[in-house]
């Protein structure tokens, strides 16, 4: 990935996990997964919780998964 595009990235990421957050709480749901694919790699972003009656982080069960 050039360096131009890894910059993009970070700053895409960036943004997003701050949407996903905004989103999360008005939305009022516990946890929150996003995949994108983009330059040939993939790139995840979890928040939260899987759920409020098994609070298990939402990054912790699916990059579990994910491997």
């Amino acid at each position: 990935m050039s360096a131009s595009l890894h910059s993009t990235v970070a700053e895409t990421h960036k943004r997003l996990e701050q949407e996903v957050k905004t989103a999360a709480a008005r939305l009022n749901v516990p946890g929150v997964a996003v995949g994108v694919y983009v330059g040939g790699e993939e790139h995840y972003l979890f928040h939260g919780i899987t759920s409020v009656d098994n609070p298990l982080p939402v990054k912790d069960v699916l990059t579990n998964s994910l491997v």
